[in-house]
């Protein structure tokens, strides 16, 4: 399995590309911060031309499902 962090991905409908060909599911929000602006980041998110369903994905989604993933896997 691969995910992307999003804080490097800011060329042109680069998030949108990714979501089409590999799934909202493989990227998961990223800021770099306090190094690069978080909110340059966020926005970049928010308007990318994906459905508001795979923004929460990106956003929190994706690192909650791996957490509990993790979680689940230790308890065992």
């Amino acid at each position: 399995n691969l995910s992307l962090n999003t804080a490097y991905l800011i060329a042109d409908q680069v998030i949108e590309q990714i979501v089409e060909q590999y799934g909202a599911n493989r990227l998961v929000f990223g800021s770099y911060f306090p190094w690069m602006y978080l909110g340059a980041n966020m926005l970049h998110i928010q308007h990318a031309r994906i459905r508001p369903e795979e923004k929460g994905q990106i956003f929190s989604g994706n690192l909650l499902r791996m957490l509990e993933g993790q979680r689940e896997a230790n308890w065992q």
